[in-house]
């Protein structure tokens, strides 16, 4: 069996975890890292392949649901730094 944390596809860039969470529908846990938030999504072929596609720019998502679940991870980093955990 595998550790859990090898079972999450983890990123600190806010543009590929809105990337991968309208292209899959995942919402990612945020928390903070050492320097900088992070974000999890479960490790799965859909989410890998997200963000693979998003990294070759070959990626095709409407700008304006980019764009609000790149705030709605904005506003939720916000409140997960303050709390100090997961949101």
């Amino acid at each position: 069996m595998r550790p859990a944390e090898e079972l999450k596809f983890t990123t600190d860039q806010i543009d590929v975890a809105a990337a991968i969470s309208v292209a899959t529908g995942h919402s990612p846990a945020v928390y903070p890292g050492k320097r900088l938030m992070m974000f999890d999504f479960p490790r799965t072929e859909e989410v890998v392949q997200a963000a693979a596609n998003f990294a070759a720019g070959s990626l095709v998502l409407s700008a304006s649901q980019l764009l609000k679940c790149r705030s709605g991870l904005y506003r939720r980093m916000r409140e997960a730094e303050a709390a100090g955990g997961v949101r």
